[in-house]
C-alpha cells in the first residue's frame, strides 16, 4: 500500500507473481511454489495460462489436469475460499501478475 496525498492508502500496481499451494497442504510446502518478482520474466517464456499450469504440474510431480489454479482479483493472498477466481487452463488466456493458489485434486 502507498500513502496518497490525502493520507488514503492506495495500492501500488502488482508486477510479481506469487503461487502457494492450497491451505491444505502447507505442511508439504510452508513457502511459495513460485516467487517470481518481475512477471514479465516469465511471460518472456509463454503468456498462456497453461504455461503456469505446466509448471506446476511439473514441480508436484503430476499431470496438469490434476490441478487448479486460482488468482485474487487484487494480486494479494486471501484464505482460501476468500475471493479467488479460477484461471482456465487454456492455450486462449494470458495470465497476469498476481497471487496465485495452486489446489490438488483428489488423488494427490
Amino acid at each position: 500500500m502507498v500513502a496518497g496525498k490525502d493520507s488514503i492508502p492506495t495500492i501500488s500496481h502488482v508486477i510479481f507473481l506469487k503461487m502457494r499451494l492450497e491451505e491444505r497442504l502447507a505442511s508439504i510446502l510452508p513457502g511459495l511454489l513460485l516467487d517470481i518478482d518481475d512477471v514479465s520474466y516469465i511471460q518472456h517464456n509463454d503468456k498462456r495460462n497453461s504455461y503456469l499450469y505446466t509448471i506446476c504440474a511439473m514441480i508436484l510431480d503430476c499431470q496438469s489436469n490434476q490441478i487448479k489454479i486460482y488468482c485474487t482479483p487484487d494480486g494479494f493472498d486471501r484464505k482460501d475460499g476468500d475471493e479467488w477466481n479460477f484461471l482456465e487452463n487454456s492455450d486462449l488466456e494470458e495470465y497476469k501478475a498476481g497471487m496465485y493458489m495452486c489446489k490438488c485434486l483428489s488423488g494427490m
